[in-house]
């Protein structure tokens, strides 16, 4: 019943070249699980195919990474 609660937290799922991507709607609980990623498994490997999570790539300011290198002290003028 659980791996039923956690494939309803799928928005959508993509096929590319053999992978099928998929897109969670919010929480990290289907990566997080061994149980759940066991099952996907065997669930794609029984269609031919292999699976992985989406995540969205997040942009850094280099400006701010740099600063938290520096502990703060960076100063941009």
């Amino acid at each position: 019943m659980s791996v039923l609660m956690v494939c309803r937290q799928i928005k959508k799922i993509e096929i590319e070249d053999k992978t099928a991507v998929i897109y969670p709607s919010g929480s990290d609980e289907i990566s997080n699980n061994e149980q759940i990623c066991e099952t996907l498994k065997k669930f794609f490997d029984s269609k031919g195919l292999s699976y992985k999570m989406y995540q969205e790539k997040k942009q850094r300011d280099p400006v701010e990474e740099l600063n938290s290198m520096l502990g703060g002290k960076l100063k941009v003028e």
